[in-house]
């Protein structure tokens, strides 16, 4: 092989066009070959080769490098000790990132570069967690000789994908002080119905929490009381299913003790799946490379949208395939589709019964139903067997890319576990106590993952309010799994007091409650706890319930705008929160809102109700099409809408004779628009820019008052730069980027906010505007429920209407063997469940008054029927 090399060279190389440094790597190469190839002399060429290509090489540096005084080197830990650069100081950054702790594969290579010999007949997880702590040891010892003075170290929530970090080398750093092994925390005086919690030893424990109990505190609690008994921090386990929680628990715990540097392992349900796959190299025993990658929403789309050009599937079809995906693996039915239906050839549009009997004589795990006198198949049937050849390229593209996705993720954690029982066994020995948060919202999936790893010490303690469990059309949420927990549980647990609402408030969500339970079709919808008092706790507030309808919107906005102003004209502290049903009634409030003079807080995650990337967005679209002169005046309406210009002046761009970039600017008499018109020449003079770094010029021109606001900048300018690898051409980027920005919650991408501060002082005199979902979890002083149509949110059985796709999702479903199939009227029932829940978490986050209103405007039907709580209330003032 050295030869052939070196023929090469002679062959095609010039000398004298390569510099003495540049043909000393090649002679260093050379000898390389040579070396490779006496240590392999017996072996032949085609296997030096596969040998090269399946092995982890480690290489000496051909030469020194040369650093001055006062020059910053940035590498890896390796090269560092490989180079050996000494420096007064070293900066370590991503300390909880994995790439840390990577994990060596095979006995012969740790062997090898531990120095160590190898005389046992069987590689275990044991011996690959030691050799490779040893391996981390070493680097960590070589890399602290080489700084003089000191180390500094930086830990992050996530990593560069946005992906949660689930831990590096944090638990070998400590702050040269002894540490302590209790937490010292402000002592609670738990209610009755907490005190139950705090006296837990083992055992399975269910807690039931009505909204504002205080399971937080009391789940913290908890953990400091086991943390404070001895328990060992790294075998407790709490798991979140937001990032927010998690990164609560956290903080929440280290300001207990700021000397405690080791916390318990607190995550999200994901984040310990992902773990799971990534320690000791266990990802290996699923096929999948070293570095496999979590397909985010950026990725995904574009993904999708690749396979549905190829199997000519339209965007709404597109929209059901891409919600499909997820009920399909989380249903339990991937294998089954993969192994059965995939082996077929026909052509999507053939019938199913053709492609059943192709299965020569292969029992279907349940037959679907077709019935035999039908000549053709159903529009329903011709789309699932579409789908599923959708969701096999799905598969196959991933696959080939090294990607897994969010189900994969606890797919791929359980099914590791259930067929490696020294993996399984490692982590029962870890996970002593597991501790649950919102547990209504867990899915079957993680709720056997959870089952695996708490099985052998059985302590597991979930708590949840199934009252609140309003996920469950849009998500694979099992509410009943969570109900099945509660029964079976060795202790039950029920905190049915709260301190935040006044009596008016608790008494109406309890009334809900007894409401649906005295009708045959929503019995279950709710779990039988009632909301009680504090006593002496909670406000007291007269005519606390507000309800009202109007004749339009344009006087229930006036209506709500004038009480929210004298509302905070006495109280200027309060806090004010607007809960609507969709995000585009959000965005409409908002405007309103700001139009009025106030400030409004949106709590969408929506890229597009961001302020900063809408400004971004609206720069970059004037840019891709600059002689349209209706596309400027729209922009321009978004940019004066958030403060940047003088409003009142879109029809006199819209409507401007020749292009507006084409105007004379001597001919502009209005400053204002003089003003707007010298900053778009600006931004065209630019416009041959990538447009990431487009992005941060407009971002940093228009924000640079906060470094929040230049960190969303470059977050956005990041975004902008991962789609541009996969589209090319600027209307294309600019289009995705559009459709990515509609998206509730957009992963892999994580917006810094100054929204996110919960301080009463920071939100005082502010307006919260937000959906209904978004709400959970929060609470106000005042909320405003408007636009509160029957049609918006049904509350009725008689007024519930299936969506287009639902029979399609269950015809999905019922792929699964031991999936029972749901009649028309069980899936309005299902769904009518979920929108009381709905209904009792928005009327539960107000403290003090609650104002439901609607109009009789023709938005939603020709005579809009105001929503049924009307009639509820008892009292209606138009």
């Amino acid at each position: 092989l050295s030869e052939q090399v070196y023929e090469i060279y002679e062959n095609l190389v010039e000398i004298e066009n390569y510099s003495a440094d540049e043909i000393s790597k090649f002679n260093f190469f050379i000898k390389q070959l040579e070396d490779f190839e006496s240590v392999f002399a017996e072996v032949k060429k085609d296997e030096i080769i596969n040998q090269i290509e399946n092995s982890i090489i480690s290489e000496n540096p051909y030469s020194t490098l040369e650093i001055n005084d006062n020059d910053l080197i940035v590498a890896t830990p390796q090269k560092i000790i490989d180079n050996q650069i000494e420096s007064k100081y070293q900066f370590w950054f991503d300390v909880s990132s994995d790439e840390w702790i990577k994990n060596d594969t095979g006995p012969l290579y740790n062997a090898w570069v531990l120095q160590a010999g190898w005389e046992k007949e069987e590689y275990t997880l044991q011996d690959n967690i030691e050799l490779s702590r040893q391996k981390t040891a070493r680097i960590l010892r070589k890399l602290t000789l080489c700084a003089s003075q000191k180390i500094y170290t930086y830990a992050s929530l996530f990593d560069g994908s946005g992906i949660e970090n689930f831990g590096g080398i944090e638990k070998y750093l400590s702050h040269g002080n002894e540490v302590k092994n209790t937490v010292i925390a402000k002592p609670i005086t738990p209610r009755d119905d907490q005190k139950p919690v705090l006296v837990y030893k083992k055992g399975k424990m269910a807690i039931s929490a009505v909204p504002g109990a205080g399971k937080t505190t009391i789940l913290l609690s908890l953990i400091i009381k086991l943390l404070n008994d001895g328990i060992n921090p790294e075998n407790i386990f709490v798991l979140t299913y937001m990032e927010s929680a998690a990164r609560n628990f956290r903080e929440r715990i280290q300001n207990a003790n700021q000397e405690f540097s080791q916390l318990p392992n607190i995550s999200t349900i994901h984040g310990l799946a992902l773990k799971i796959l990534k320690e000791n190299a266990n990802f290996e025993k699923l096929g999948l490379n070293a570095d496999f990658e979590i397909c985010d929403d950026t990725q995904r789309s574009r993904i999708l949208r690749e396979i549905a050009a190829k199997f000519d599937i339209k965007k709404t079809e597109l929209e059901d395939f891409d919600r499909a995906i997820s009920v399909l693996k989380i249903g339990g039915s991937s294998d089954v589709a993969n192994n059965k239906l995939f082996a077929l050839t026909p052509s999507p549009l053939e019938g199913r019964e053709q492609m059943w009997e192709l299965e020569r004589g292969m029992e279907f795990p349940r037959e679907l139903k077709i019935k035999k006198e039908k000549e053709k198949e159903s529009l329903s049937d011709k789309k699932l067997i579409k789908f599923l050849e959708f969701f096999k390229e799905y598969k196959t593209v991933l696959q080939n890319n090294n990607l897994i996705d969010y189900d994969d993720m606890l797919l791929f954690s359980v099914k590791l576990l259930e067929e490696n029982h020294d993996i399984l066994k490692y982590y029962q020995e870890l996970c002593h106590y597991i501790i649950e948060d919102e547990a209504q919202d867990s899915s079957a999936i993680q709720q056997r993952l959870i089952e695996l790893l708490s099985s052998k010490h059985n302590n597991l303690i979930r708590c949840g309010d199934i009252n609140q469990a309003i996920t469950t059309t849009f998500s694979n949420a099992d509410v009943e799994g969570f109900r099945r927990f509660i029964e079976l549980s060795d202790t039950k647990v029920s905190m049915d007091r709260s301190q935040r609402c006044t009596k008016e408030v608790w008494s109406f969500a309890n009334s809900l409650i007894t409401y649906a339970d005295a009708k045959p079709e929503t019995k279950n919808a709710f779990y039988k706890i009632f909301m009680r008092p504090v006593e002496g706790k909670n406000p007291d507030e007269k005519n606390a319930i507000t309800p009202m309808i109007f004749e339009n919107e344009f006087v229930e906005k006036n209506y709500i705008l004038k009480q929210i102003k004298t509302l905070l004209a006495k109280e200027p502290k309060a806090t004010v929160g607007i809960l609507l049903r969709s995000n585009f009634q959000v965005a409409s409030w908002t405007k309103f809102i700001n139009n009025a003079g106030m400030k409004a807080i949106t709590r969408s995650e929506c890229l597009e109700q961001k302020g900063i990337f809408r400004t971004i967005f609206a720069i970059l679209k004037i840019i891709l099409n600059p002689f349209n002169n209706e596309n400027i005046a729209e922009n321009y309406d978004t940019l004066s809408e958030l403060g940047h210009y003088k409003s009142n002046l879109y029809q006199t761009i819209k409507n401007h004779p020749t292009p507006f970039i084409q105007i004379n600017p001597d001919d502009i008499a209005n400053a204002d628009l003089a003003m707007f018109y010298w900053d778009l020449i600006y931004w065209l003079n630019f416009s041959s820019l990538p447009a990431e770094e487009l992005a941060i010029k407009i971002g940093l021109y228009y924000y640079n008052s906060s470094e929040i606001e230049k960190s969303n900048v470059y977050l956005i300018s990041t975004l902008i730069k991962r789609l541009s690898m996969s589209y090319k051409k600027y209307p294309t980027l600019i289009a995705r980027l559009g459709e990515l920005a509609k998206k509730p919650n957009l992963s892999g991408f994580k917006f810094f906010s100054e929204e996110d501060k919960s301080d009463r002082e920071f939100l005082a005199g502010k307006v919260q505007i937000m959906t209904l979902h978004k709400s959970k979890g929060d609470e106000f002083d005042f909320v405003f429920l408007p636009e509160m149509a029957e049609k918006s949110l049904p509350l009725a059985f008689e007024n519930v209407s299936l969506k287009k796709n639902a029979r399609f999702m269950e015809d999905v479903r019922e792929i699964n063997p031991n999936y029972r199939p749901k009649t028309d009227d069980e899936l309005k029932e299902f769904l009518l469940a979920e929108n009381l829940r709905l209904m009792y978490v928005a009327i539960t986050r107000a403290k003090r008054k609650l104002f439901i209103t609607a109009n009789k405007s023709a938005k939603y039907s020709k005579v809009p029927e105001p929503s049924v709580i009307f009639k509820e209330l008892g009292v209606i003032n138009e």
